[in-house]
């Protein structure tokens, strides 16, 4: 029944597949569509700092800021060529270089040990992965003795 002669009759509108419509678009009862908008809230746990002793923000060494050490990491990394001088049990050498990883030139004996700072032959270039390695080994080593 129409109350007036001048309206148009109502339309359905067509039944579409969801994967047809907007992102943003809800297929619901009979085909209509609705829009919505989903909202993500924010979470309400807070982070809590549980230590009991805040630990001292860790701070370079000045003396890897000197003219002689600049070079001294140049020349190893160039010797290299800015690649991963680390040899794994199979004989295989490490694959990672400049510029996709940021690479380290290593001390081989530690300064705490009795290693030079600025001596070719006792640095070598590493990954970040291996050096991290190693170093953990040289500090546990230290530790135990």
């Amino acid at each position: 029944m129409r109350l007036s002669m001048d309206a148009p009759p109502y339309r359905r509108p067509p039944l579409r597949h969801p994967a047809d419509s907007p992102s943003n678009t809800i297929m619901v009862n009979k085909g209509f569509h609705v829009k919505a908008k989903l909202r993500s809230l924010r979470t309400q746990v807070q982070k809590v700092d549980t230590r009991t002793v805040a630990l001292p923000s860790k701070q370079k060494d000045p003396i890897y800021n000197t003219d002689a050490f600049i070079a001294f990491r140049t020349m190893v990394l160039v010797r290299a060529g800015l690649r991963c001088e680390y040899i794994d049990h199979h004989g295989h050498r490490c694959s990672k270089a400049h510029p996709d990883h940021r690479m380290y030139a290593d001390h081989r004996l530690e300064l705490r040990d009795g290693g030079s700072l600025t001596d070719p032959n006792n640095g070598q270039c590493l990954c970040a992965s291996h050096h991290t390695l190693k170093t953990m080994d040289v500090r546990v080593s230290r530790h135990r003795s």
